[in-house]
């Protein structure tokens, strides 16, 4: 049996540098283990610590997902790990104090005790071994040999956000530290992401946040077949492609009609769901995608595929193009502007103390790095995503007609990519194929 592999990689790096003045396989020491935890319950999943922090989570992907489409869209496709930033500015959160942390809160609309009373819940939701797969996710913090820290707050990230605790001469052996670092994450990602993050010698901690998912399409593990014939896509910039369409399997429900889009999805296995926005002639992706209409269509879990008063029951099937989108870019500005989180990049009043055994100002973010990759196509899907914050210093059943429906695919479109929980592990636009 094919897998189809929904592979979600992030990497968070917040990289803190003082503003006060080599192995093969690098060099590393664990100094303590995270907490041990195990998978979500079905009753945990109902939990309200677990939709307080489920839906705080989608309200910010959505806008992100705006976000960076209104701020890099350059004609590219590209793609985003919504909850992996989620979950790393979570790990800054925790490191930080004061003014420097309330402003990640309150990008979250959270407040301290809810992040850290629900924290567990999402992650833990990120820990499930399926017949056809798996999902996996990991902290870290990493820290430079002999760095003063606050026990209170080390031990804070390893209790409360489940991170194992390393060490590594930056300073001293920055090769090897750095070489230590691309083999962890390499590592953790079964080799997707292999990426020399340049930690530079003043380097106090790395926080690295990774995962990992993998699942076959819903039809024995077969890969797609492609629908008849060629599709003539409307690519973004209004010129057309030809090309095939890969046919997804009819499951019950309606198209979505969200106005001025459709959305629909195609699903695995384990439950997880690329949902389509595609604009209606007339509107163009720049027009659907917006914050409201992605949290909108992540929100739908009833597509009503049974009409009762009318005896139907409606099936329906996505018919989409393979594609392919990456993003490479730093964050900074859109969580600045868009978000409003500016403490962490002020060198003057950048507040991480704590964890560091440091005065205020001692360090600052200057940079959040996030990469990503999806390649979706007839076996299935697979992607990665790194992201750096570099700081500085559901009687007798009735008989139904069936009719079955196609959305189609043809232009330019958004998507989001859930786990059963409707937790959105991608999002993006394919501007192109």
């Amino acid at each position: 049996m094919k897998k189809l592999k929904l592979i979600g990689v992030f990497t968070a790096v917040l990289i803190c540098l003082s503003t006060l003045g080599a192995c093969q396989k690098g060099e590393s020491t664990l100094l303590s283990g995270a907490s041990d935890t195990e998978a979500l319950s079905y009753s945990e999943y109902k939990s309200d610590e677990f939709r307080s922090v489920n839906a705080a989570l989608n309200s910010f992907q959505a806008k992100l997902t705006r976000s960076v489409y209104e701020n890099f869209n350059d004609g590219d496709n590209f793609v985003i790990s919504p909850v992996s930033v989620f979950m790393a500015l979570s790990l800054a959160a925790e490191s930080a104090a004061d003014n420097s942390r309330n402003e990640i809160l309150n990008a979250f609309n959270l407040d301290y005790g809810s992040l850290i009373g629900s924290f567990g819940y999402l992650y833990r939701s990120l820990l499930k071994t399926y017949d056809t797969g798996k999902i996996t996710v990991g902290n870290s913090v990493w820290l430079q040999k002999g760095l003063p820290v606050k026990d209170s707050g080390l031990n804070s990230l390893s209790q409360k956000m489940f991170a194992d605790v390393y060490s590594a001469d930056f300073k001293g052996d920055n090769k090897a530290a750095n070489l230590a670092v691309r083999n962890f994450v390499k590592d953790k990602t079964e080799d997707l992401i292999d990426v020399d993050f340049q930690l530079s010698t003043e380097t106090l901690f790395t926080l690295i946040n990774t995962l990992y998912l993998s699942d076959s399409w819903n039809d024995n593990g077969k890969d797609l077949k492609y629908a008849p014939g060629e599709y003539s896509f409307k690519n973004a910039n209004g010129s057309t492609t030809a090309t095939r369409l890969l046919q997804s399997n009819y499951v019950n429900g309606q198209i979505y009609d969200g106005g001025d889009f459709y959305s629909y999805y195609s699903a695995t296995s384990a439950g997880f769901k690329l949902k389509f926005i595609l604009p209606k002639e007339g509107f163009g992706i720049s027009d659907v995608l917006t914050a409201e209409n992605i949290a909108e269509v992540n929100a739908v879990t009833d597509y009503k595929g049974i009409d009762e008063a009318n005896g139907i029951e409606y099936m329906t099937r996505v018919l989409f193009p393979a594609f392919k989108g990456e993003f490479n870019d730093d964050l900074r500005g859109v969580l600045q502007n868009d978000f409003g989180i500016k403490g962490i990049f002020d060198p003057l009043n950048a507040d991480f103390t704590t964890l560091l055994d440091a005065p205020r100002g001692s360090n600052y973010v200057y940079k959040v790095q996030h990469v990503a990759k999806l390649d979706v196509n007839a076996e299935g899907v697979e992607g990665a995503a790194a992201t750096v914050i570099a700081d500085k210093n559901t009687s007798v059943a009735p008989i139904y007609q069936t009719i079955y429906k196609d959305l189609v695919i043809g232009s330019a479109f958004g998507f989001v990519l859930t786990d059963s929980y409707n937790t959105v592990l991608f999002s993006g636009v394919i501007n192109a194929v």
